[in-house]
């Protein structure tokens, strides 16, 4: 790759989108990954910048990934839905970077171009923006508030509430069970997403699943009325999932729950609530697009975590629960305020990221 090319097209790029991409598919380059698919670049995207269109405009990605080709980079894989688009760079016998372009780069002229090194320089001249977090500084306030340092000496059981995940790993077993079955605003949710798939298909095109070759309608269809479950931990960790995936966390939730020291919930767009190792299908409903639980008057979600507590014996100051400040999920939850909030803010860049490594480095060593 000719890292000066590709700096010269995300400084002078006429798009919003196109400097982010760009960007993306740089840092990933540098980070050494030669292959690379819209997949990937897409979710890079949205850790730079969170306002980057999670489930659209795989046409202008696959555009910019074309356009970055063109650095000393050549097209590998190409799907009809894009996802699976990928591109490859190249660099020398010494691993370093090609520095040589194809062609000659024009001069840039004007003096008063001001030369950005990043898209975060980029976005800057576009809009104003908050500073990043003092990541490590924003985990020990949270450590210090709740003096979570005294957990482990607290024999008594801990709740922790985590949001489900849009990415969803394929396949499952020929069965299905939930302890929470008596809501009726479950079924009211399961009509909606009934409604969902009859009225809008193409709501449904742009998901994709591992070992599956076509994901779209149909085989949500096939996979909700055929009813191939896995525990609801397992649906939701498929690699690229931030609160099951990343920093070994599925693990680190099982080996907590088997000590007999953590109980989980999962907030769910169709569910509402799932317990762990509830059985549930391979689904794609979105809370923001259910607007069931996050009726301000909905405390559904709620009085069954309230349920459970009793249930299980778990007082109040040893609930806690990592969801957005700002998102539907916490709308959905209408968290106790003596439960405790596990989120790092980031200003939306990278929160959720963030908030699940401080889950599997200072919350769950501490159990």
């Amino acid at each position: 790759m000719n890292i000066n090319c590709i700096n010269y097209k995300i400084v002078n790029s006429k798009t919003a989108l196109k400097p982010i991409i760009l960007q993306a598919i740089l840092d990933l380059f540098k980070e050494g990954k030669q292959v690379m698919t819209l997949k990937m670049i897409r979710q890079r995207c949205i850790l730079l910048d969170s306002k980057f269109p999670r489930t659209s405009h795989q046409a202008a990605i696959a555009t910019s990934m074309r356009n970055a080709i063109k650095c000393g980079g050549r097209i590998i894989g190409e799907n009809r839905d894009f996802n699976d688009f990928t591109i490859s760079f190249e660099v020398n016998g010494n691993g370093l970077v090609i520095e040589t372009p194809k062609k000659t780069l024009p001069k840039i002229e004007s003096k008063k171009k001001e030369v950005a090194s990043n898209t975060n320089e980029i976005v800057k001249k576009r809009k104003k923006t908050k500073p990043s977090i003092n990541k490590i500084g924003e985990f020990s306030k949270i450590i210090e508030k709740y003096n979570l340092d005294k957990l482990k000496d607290d024999n008594r059981p801990k709740l922790l509430i985590i949001p489900c995940s849009k990415s969803k790993s394929p396949g499952g077993i020929n069965t299905f069970s939930s302890i929470f079955n008596l809501n009726p605003n479950r079924t009211n949710s399961i009509i909606q997403y009934n409604n969902e798939r009859i009225m809008n298909p193409n709501y449904f095109n742009n998901e994709n699943r591992i070992g599956v070759n076509i994901v779209d309608v149909n085989y949500f269809n096939a996979a909700f009325n055929n009813i191939l479950c896995k525990k609801a931990i397992d649906r939701y960790d498929s690699g690229g999932s931030i609160f099951y995936s990343t920093y070994n966390l599925k693990n680190l939730y099982l080996q907590k729950i088997n000590n007999n020291k953590l109980h989980v919930l999962i907030i769910s767009g169709l569910y509402g609530l799932l317990k762990y190792d509830d059985y549930i299908p391979d689904y794609h409903f979105e809370m923001k697009r259910n607007t069931i639980w996050t009726n301000q008057n909905d405390f559904s979600i709620r009085n069954e975590v309230d349920n459970y507590i009793v249930n299980n014996n778990i007082p109040e100051e040893n609930v806690f629960y990592s969801l957005s400040k700002t998102g539907k999920y916490r709308e959905a939850l209408k968290p106790n305020h003596l439960w405790k909030s596990l989120w790092i803010n980031n200003y939306g860049n990278g929160a959720n990221l963030n908030s699940a490594e401080f889950i599997a480095q200072e919350f769950l060593t501490r159990l």
